[in-house]
């Protein structure tokens, strides 16, 4: 499969958005009131458009986020659409700093929007262009709330939708804390559905 099809990247357009959750999400560092986005537009010559988002983890990382993705994409203005060759310039563009942080983050978005704009140019869904094909995958229920008291509408919610799997969070330092969320969302859900759990790197 070739990646390049003759378009030229000619403009990376970056917007910043604050979407407020109607459900607050609780992880062990904090509470998460808002999705904090950075946007991304790659567009070519051709007309074509490849899309992307990238969320950043704090507000004061959001402006700065958005920043360096329109500093990277000045750079890539002029550069065939081609996402290898894309990835290869940003890495070598990263090699002192390295791909952790917005570093990472902004050249995931890049190269989001690279591949959406190269499947959009052969009017394919991106995991035939990649030679896959489109098939079902197991998802699974993710919990908002770290108390007991607040899982039982989530997890009825989450049932009616047809999820059999859940994730709740843990990691608050409280181990007592830990297990009593896990014993009430496994009362509620049952014993032949799936519980995982996500401690939001909050382990030593």
């Amino acid at each position: 499969m070739g990646t390049q099809t003759g378009l030229t990247i000619c403009n990376l357009r970056a917007r910043m958005v604050n979407v407020p959750m109607k459900r607050p999400v609780q992880t062990s560092a904090g509470e998460i009131r808002a999705a904090l986005l950075v946007l991304i537009d790659l567009q070519t010559e051709e007309g074509i458009t490849g899309r992307a988002y990238v969320r950043s983890y704090s507000t004061f990382a959001l402006e700065p986020l958005k920043q360096l993705v329109e500093n990277l994409g000045a750079a890539l203005a002029g550069d065939a659409l081609a996402p290898l060759e894309i990835d290869r310039k940003l890495q070598a563009m990263f090699r002192l700093l390295g791909p952790q942080g917005l570093t990472g983050i902004a050249a995931s978005g890049i190269d989001m929007a690279a591949w959406d704009a190269l499947a959009r140019a052969h009017g394919l869904p991106l995991v035939e262009l990649l030679g896959g094909v489109k098939k079902r995958i197991p998802a699974y229920g993710s919990l908002r709330s770290m108390h007991p008291e607040s899982v039982s509408e989530e997890v009825r919610e989450l049932a009616q939708m047809g999820f059999d799997t859940y994730k709740v969070k843990i990691g608050r330092g409280d181990v007592g804390a830990d297990l009593e969320i896990i014993r009430v969302v496994r009362g509620l859900i049952g014993q032949e559905a799936k519980l995982a759990v996500d401690y939001n790197q909050s382990l030593s």
